[in-house]
Order: C-alpha cells, then sequence, then structure tokens
C-alpha cells in the first residue's frame, strides 16, 4: 500500500503510530514505526522478502533498486488490533519429530513433523567445523498436522555453499528453527528511520517470556548497509530506541529496505547428517 506521513522533507519524522499485521497462519504482531520520515513511501508485509525466487537468503535481502517483481503484498494490515471473531487468533506451533534419511548419492531427506503450516530453516554446517562460505541454509514452508501425524520433507543435494559435493561418511551438524509468523516488512523510499522499529506479538500471547520479537536485516546490498541476523532486541541494540536504524548515509531514496521477524516456539533442534556417496561405476575395460 502507498501511504503518506505528510513530512514531505528529509529532517521531518512523521507522527507515532503502530501497524498491526495479521498473519496467515492466525499471528497478530504490533509494529511500532517509531516515528520514521516516510514522505509518500509503499509498504507492505509477507513471508518471503524484497523478492520470491525460494532462496529466501537471498530474498530477504534490502535492494538498491525497484525489485523486477513489483510488490508482493500478502498478509494484511490494520490500525487496531483486528477483530478476532474475523480474524480468529492461531495457534503457536511445535516440533513433534525429526528424522534424516540419506541416499547413496550424497542427498538427504530431512523429515519433520510439526502441529501447524509455519516456516523451516535449516542452518547445515558443512565442513570444515564453524561459521564459512561452505555452509548453506535451507528454508521451507511446511505443513504439518494438528495430531502432529503428518511428515512434511526438505531435501539437501548435498551440496555446501562453495558448490562443491561433500565428502562421502562426512558427519555434518545442522541446526532447525521452526518459525511461526515469518513476517519481511520491505519499505520503499522511507527517506529516514533513524530511531529504527519496534515490533511485539500481541496474539496468541506467549505463555511466559517478553512479547518483543528480535528484528533482523541484511542491507549488504545498499553500500555500507549492515547485515544482522542474529536478531535485535530493542531497546538494548543498536543504541537506539528500536532496531534496524537505516539508512547509513541519510537520507535515503528509492531504495527496498527490508526487515523480517518472526515468533520461536522452542529452543532450535539440533541433529547430525551423514553423507553417503556410493563409488562411481569403474569404467569398462577394453581390449588388452
Amino acid at each position: 500500500m502507498q501511504l503518506s506521513d505528510g513530512s514531505g522533507t528529509d529532517n521531518i519524522l512523521s507522527y507515532p503510530c503502530n501497524l498491526y499485521i495479521y498473519t496467515d497462519d492466525g499471528i497478530v504482531d504490533k509494529l511500532n514505526i517509531n516515528s520514521w520520515n516516510g514522505g509518500t513511501f509503499t509498504t507492505y508485509c509477507n513471508p518471503w522478502g524484497v523478492t520470491n525466487t525460494g532462496n529466501w537468503t537471498i530474498d530477504r535481502k534490502s535492494m538498491d533498486s525497484w525489485p523486477s517483481a513489483g510488490d508482493l503484498p500478502q498478509y494484511k494490515i490494520f490500525l487496531n488490533n483486528p477483530d478476532s471473531s474475523v480474524f480468529p487468533t492461531g495457534e503457536l506451533g511445535q516440533i513433534c519429530d525429526v528424522s534424516t534419511h540419506s541416499d547413496c548419492d550424497g542427498t538427504i531427506d530431512i523429515l519433520i513433523k510439526v502441529t501447524k503450516p509455519g516456516s523451516i530453516t535449516i542452518d547445515i554446517d558443512c565442513p570444515p567445523t564453524g561459521a564459512g562460505p561452505e555452509d548453506i541454509t535451507l528454508s521451507s514452508s511446511v505443513t504439518g498436522s494438528a495430531d502432529c501425524s503428518v511428515y512434511d520433507t526438505i531435501h539437501w543435494n548435498g551440496i555446501n555453499g562453495l558448490g562443491v559435493a561433500v565428502q562421502n561418511g562426512a558427519s555434518v551438524d545442522m541446526n532447525i528453527d521452526y518459525l511461526n509468523g515469518l513476517t519481511n516488512l520491505p519499505l520503499w523510499d522511507i527517506e529516514d528511520a533513524s530511531q529504527g522499529i519496534k515490533v511485539d506479538i500481541v496474539r496468541p500471547a506467549p505463555s511466559s517470556g517478553s512479547t518483543i520479537l528480535p528484528i533482523y536485516w541484511d542491507d549488504t546490498n545498499l553500500g555500507g548497509g549492515s547485515n544482522l541476523i542474529t536478531g535485535c532486541v530493542y531497546p538494548s541494540s543498536p543504541t537506539v530506541s528500536g532496531c534496524h536504524n537505516f539508512p547509513p548515509n541519510p537520507p535515503q531514496h528509492d531504495q527496498m529496505v527490508n526487515s523480517w521477524w518472526y515468533y520461536l516456539t522452542q529452543a532450535s533442534v539440533i541433529q547430525s547428517l551423514a553423507i553417503i556417496r556410493t563409488p562411481p561405476t569403474p569404467a569398462t575395460p577394453t581390449g588388452a
């Protein structure tokens, strides 16, 4: 949707405002825009990011141009908590079971049971151990079932982040996160968000702990932009009242800046994967 905050210049903050996002899985989040300076701008929310290629690590990156696919709105946005009798509250899902099947060509099927539709991210620590460009992240939507009787399958081709096949016999660790209410907030032509933004989950209310949701971003395509995929919880970091204060050199103009957040219902699931590669068929001997 296209909006105007009436500021009209690059140095006047808009009025404080809350937007309520209703995700496809029935989660309501409150977005406090925290007095950004938008001028005239567009905003929407979806589960994909700036683009929707199926590769979330790329789709979620901010862009220094208008995306070729144009706007990708998906979730409903309200000025107040929407009526729960019309927009019912969803449930926070759980992972019930994880198993794996290693094929002899080095590929692996990761089988996951969950209690409701959502998004899964799998971080695979390819050899050598520790963070590096060889590691890979898989992301996939899952359907699940209320009684946790249905497996969703996520396939890994056994190729690392450098495009090299992981060797036979390797034991590879993976970390699984089950994301509820995954929300991306692509913002086009926001001139200045020097105070960052704030996001809280409204419903369903967590049974314990804080309602504050960590905010993530990847602005490395913007030139001097930062990358915070470990999450920022306001107001502790950065040293402004919200998270993801942008751009690095304000005022910005004609850029698509994305933030994302989600709710994790449990600690990450960590398992090991076994790589199996059958030796290649030997060449047929030729004549003496």
